[in-house]
């Protein structure tokens, strides 16, 4: 387990709680991690980026919620001890679809002789409902990280109170295997390495036919495949019945956002 002591001046009180809850001030501390140490892991995020860019040109079934669409890597990225597992989600917007939500994607990276490769998980069907009052509006780059944070990220990190940010790197190391990345799809046989290798090599070689293809880029189908939506409605009701408005409508969140642009 790493814990990061990362204290933080806010212009607003420290909520008291010592639950794992997301909030705008927790939101602010992943913030401020990335803030202190993109740097170090910069080439892989620019790597992991040239991946996805290359899926979305060779028509890979596993980012067809990509295709025709924007979308970012986020900026935080989590690694095990070793740097040889990583988590991150890929945030993508749907404001070319005209409807009321986005999309959030766990991704999952495992290093095998000095290449990552990459490996896409759940989707989060992002509705905005709840979450802002215009939900006709898509979501900012910073409401998608928020969301995904709040939602894919709490089983690898926690927070002791509002001033430290723990990442659980242990329980990366625990998860991140091609068991719990490919579940039946991956045969037993062979180590862990040959393992996901294998499964890399089956999901590279799902390609959507061309006549798909332009039809999601002209929007006439849904990128989303439902049934591996994994949105905890519980939790994200247990978070707003604190709001008299929207987190995003929030002034707190107003406020946050002028200070990280600077405004």
């Amino acid at each position: 387990m790493k814990v990061l002591m990362i204290t933080i001046f806010f212009y607003f009180a420290f909520c008291s709680c010592t639950d794992n809850n997301y909030n705008i001030v927790r939101h602010e501390l992943t913030n401020y991690y990335v803030q202190q140490n993109f740097e170090t892991y910069k080439t892989v995020y620019d790597e992991l980026g040239k991946s996805v860019d290359d899926m979305v040109l060779r028509h890979i079934e596993s980012v067809r919620g990509q295709i025709g669409n924007e979308y970012q890597i986020d900026s935080f990225i989590i690694f095990n001890k070793e740097r040889s597992k990583l988590f991150t989600t890929i945030n993508t917007s749907l404001k070319k679809n005209y409807g009321a939500s986005d999309l959030i994607q766990t991704l999952y990276g495992v290093k095998i002789k000095d290449r990552w490769y990459l490996f896409f998980g759940y989707n989060l069907i992002a509705m905005r409902d709840g979450y802002k009052k215009d939900k006709f509006k898509p979501l900012t780059w910073e409401e998608l990280s928020y969301m995904a944070r709040e939602q894919f990220f709490r089983q690898f990190i926690s927070f002791d109170g509002n001033s430290s940010l723990v990442i659980h790197e242990d329980a990366l190391n625990k998860f991140i295997n091609a068991e719990n990345i490919g579940g039946t799809r991956v045969s037993a046989n062979g180590t862990e390495e040959v393992r996901l290798l294998r499964l890399y090599n089956y999901k590279q070689s799902r390609v959507i036919d061309i006549i798909e293809y332009k039809e999601l880029l002209e929007h006439k189908v849904d990128s989303i495949e439902y049934e591996e939506s994994q949105y905890d409605n519980e939790f994200h009701q247990d978070q707003i019945i604190n709001f008299e408005q929207p987190v995003f409508d929030s002034k707190q969140w107003k406020e946050f956002v002028k200070r990280k642009n600077g405004t």
